[in-house]
Parts: C-alpha cells; sequence; structure tokens
C-alpha cells in the first residue's frame, strides 16, 4: 500500500520550487509516490496514473488550484457529472483510513474567496483572505460529493484559502462519504 500525490504544476510560479514541492511529499511518513500534471491531463488519466502507480492506495492528495466549487487539475472541474472518471479508482483503496484529500483553495466553500496578498503566511491568512462560507447544498459540496461518490472512498476538502507549503488544512474542512453502498471488496479490492 502506498499513498499518491497529484500535483498540478500550474500552482508553482517555477519549476525549482515544483521540484522543491514534490521533494518534501516524497518525505512524508509512508510510501509516497509524486506526479505532476498540468492541463494537457485528462482526469481519466490521472485516475488511471494513480492506479498504474500503486495498484491499491491509502491516501490520494490532489495539490492544485481551486475555489468555489472549482478544481484546477487536470482540465478543470466545476460539475459533479465531469467527476465519473473517478469510478476508476474503486477498488484500490486500503488501510485504516483511506482518503482523497483536496489541498486546494476554497473548493468546498458555497462563496467565492479572494486574497489581497499574493504571499499569504499561515498568521496573515484570516486578515489577507475572503473565508469561505459553508452551505450543504452549494456547488461545492456537491462536487465533493460526487468525487467521494465516484471513487468510493471518503473525501476531504477546504472552505478557506490552503497554504502550498504547508501539508494539513487551513480552516474548517467538509468530509464526503460516498452516498452508495457497494460491497467492501468492491470499494476497497482484494
Amino acid at each position: 500500500m502506498g499513498n499518491v500525490h497529484v500535483v498540478d504544476k500550474r500552482l508553482f510560479l517555477n519549476e525549482a520550487d515544483l521540484h522543491s514541492f514534490m521533494r518534501s511529499l516524497q518525505r512524508l511518513p509512508g510510501d509516497n509516490a509524486v506526479f505532476r500534471v498540468d492541463g494537457r491531463w485528462t482526469i481519466w488519466g490521472i485516475c488511471r496514473r494513480v492506479r498504474e502507480l500503486r495498484g491499491t492506495v491509502g491516501i490520494l492528495g490532489l495539490h492544485c488550484h481551486g475555489n468555489a466549487s472549482w478544481l484546477q487539475l487536470g482540465p478543470g472541474l466545476s460539475l459533479p457529472a465531469q467527476t465519473a472518471n473517478f469510478s476508476v479508482l474503486r477498488g484500490c483503496w486500503v488501510g485504516r483510513y483511506p482518503r482523497i484529500e483536496i489541498h486546494a483553495c476554497a473548493v468546498a466553500s458555497a462563496t467565492p474567496i479572494a486574497c489581497s496578498a499574493a504571499m499569504a503566511t499561515v498568521e496573515s491568512l484570516p486578515s489577507v483572505c475572503t473565508p469561505g462560507t459553508d452551505s450543504p447544498g452549494s456547488p461545492g459540496r456537491a462536487l465533493v460529493q460526487a468525487i467521494a461518490d465516484n471513487a468510493g472512498v471518503l473525501t476531504i476538502a477546504a472552505f478557506n484559502a490552503q497554504l502550498i507549503e504547508r501539508l494539513g488544512f487551513e480552516g474548517a474542512v467538509v468530509y464526503c462519504r460516498p452516498a452508495t453502498y457497494a460491497t467492501a471488496a468492491a470499494l476497497i479490492g482484494p
């Protein structure tokens, strides 16, 4: 079992910062595979690559830009219908707490966020970025829920701005569990 981190290179201004971040992901505890994507990758291609890298996955980290109900991963996602290709990942989840972690700004938010400073810090985030908002029926939550439903695994996303260099979450997050029920073998695999 291993973890896979998908990094959209558009998250970084230069290659040196991208490579430094990818090395930091590889040094996380556990067996971590890291690969980068850009706008030419399809969601299906990203999900197939995740399966090919590991076969079984404990944690899938998606590191990219985002905002309310929008995820800049590959060609981008903004509608629940665009998440159908995450079903390629069904059956590959293993471990005590398998999940997808979306490390992108405000994907689950009901309202768009904006920041007045390009280089925010943990301390300055509340003063330079508008906070996201939580609404159970929002398009942001629907997008995260659709990823969870299609992948068949818990999916976590944030409401507020996120810092690239921090691997945790800033502020509140939403935990979306798959709404569809399937056998354990279908969700977790053999």
